[in-house]
């Protein structure tokens, strides 16, 4: 052999290696950007946060629809509704049923503006954001809670009652 066919072969040897470095790394890529999508997903009480699956899905649910929802906006966006604090599972099948998602949902306490103030063995919430105002959280006393509820009951009822008088459809 001359020395221009062994480097020629070397060359070659060496793009082949290359190649098949290129294909194993893009592979590699595909199991992370898999990976990546099975990460757990946090998502503060009475909040909500997008979720893009990777591939359409025909069926999306919660293993606990207690501690959260999910709203499907198409097949491959959902919000995931936090509502209680605690971990649930989403899973997400394609058409064909083989499922395409399986992540831990975990419902955490809001992420800032929240003061939690603990009087004797009473707990108390306020959301301060811009000022404090007392809010109904999980864990609260028992009593302040149901007071805190029940005045909103009222107020939704009063603002579902005044947008019915001034909607068109009842005007006279």
């Amino acid at each position: 052999m001359n020395r221009q066919t062994i480097k020629g072969e070397r060359r070659a040897t060496n793009f082949r290696a290359c190649l098949v470095a290129a294909v194993a790394g893009a592979g590699l890529a595909a199991i992370v950007a898999t990976a990546a999508q099975a990460d757990d997903l946090s998502v503060p009480v009475n909040s909500s946060r997008p979720l893009t699956l990777a591939s359409p899905a025909a069926t999306v649910f919660l293993s606990n629809p207690r501690v959260a929802d999910v709203n499907v906006q198409s097949s491959t966006l959902v919000y995931i509704l936090g509502k209680n604090h605690g971990q649930t599972d989403l899973i997400a099948l394609d058409k064909d049923g083989k499922q395409i998602l399986d992540m831990a949902i975990n419902v955490t306490a809001p992420e800032n503006d929240i003061v939690t103030l603990t009087r004797g063995t009473g707990q108390y919430t306020y959301n301060c954001a811009p000022r404090c105002e007392a809010v109904a959280a999980q864990g609260d006393n028992v009593d302040r809670f149901d007071a805190l509820m029940k005045q909103a009951g009222a107020l939704t009822g009063a603002a579902n009652a005044m947008a019915q008088q001034t909607s068109p459809g009842n005007a006279e």
